[in-house]
């Protein structure tokens, strides 16, 4: 899934970015309402991994 991120980035400059910013707003979200953290946190891991290979 991280090469997704990646493929995503490449096509469009900035994906990267403007998801985890999504993704930690979404995890927040969910903290706050007491919800399952488990997918937001997966989901951020992904992306961090992503970024982490661009360089």
């Amino acid at each position: 899934m991280a090469l997704d991120w990646l493929s995503r980035e490449q096509s469009s400059p900035g994906a990267l970015c403007r998801e985890l910013a999504a993704t930690e707003r979404d995890l927040d979200e969910a903290r706050l309402a007491g919800k399952e953290l488990r997918f937001h946190k997966e989901r951020k891991d992904i992306v961090l991994l992503a970024a982490g290979q661009l360089g």
